[in-house]
């Protein structure tokens, strides 16, 4: 997943003076991730957007290099294959401006990287229950108590 702030530098939203080109992540996909050549963006209907370096000079045409955002993929934290299950889940984190809900951590899944389930959120742990977090096991017990769902291993060791 590519993610980006909003680009050009300074631009004015969906509208306005100067329109952002993008605002969002989206999926790429490559045969070889050490080929940037190689390296295909989702572009809204297919993976054929290519990528081009703006670092040897000017870039001629930029817009044609710029991938579609998908769809939530503004907040992506974090992504997770469970390649046994053709899924892909997806961290949200929406702290800025409550667009998925109340502030906070959201999850979503995905068979394709493109077309997402809307996300749902984590209830968050009360500031008191964070202060009475002195260790992992604390942390363990806190989750339990109120049935979230937890990324922490307690099989580990």
């Amino acid at each position: 997943m590519a993610t980006a702030w909003t680009w050009p530098p300074n631009c004015s939203g969906q509208t306005g003076p100067n329109p952002c080109l993008i605002n969002g992540g989206a999926p790429i996909r490559t045969r070889d991730v050490f080929d940037p050549s190689s390296w295909r963006g989702w572009n809204g209907t297919d993976f054929s957007l290519t990528f081009a370096d703006p670092y040897p000079g000017p870039v001629l045409h930029p817009q044609t290099h710029v991938y579609a955002p998908v769809q939530y993929m503004p907040y992506i934290y974090a992504i997770n294959i469970y390649g046994d299950l053709d899924l892909v889940a997806a961290t949200l984190w929406d702290v800025y401006d409550n667009d998925l809900g109340p502030e906070g951590l959201y999850f979503s899944t995905t068979t394709d990287l493109v077309h997402w389930i809307k996300p749902v959120s984590l209830p968050r742990l009360r500031d008191q229950e964070l202060r009475m977090v002195g260790s992992m096991r604390d942390l363990r017990q806190i989750a339990e108590i109120r049935h979230l769902p937890s990324a922490l291993d307690n099989t580990a060791h």
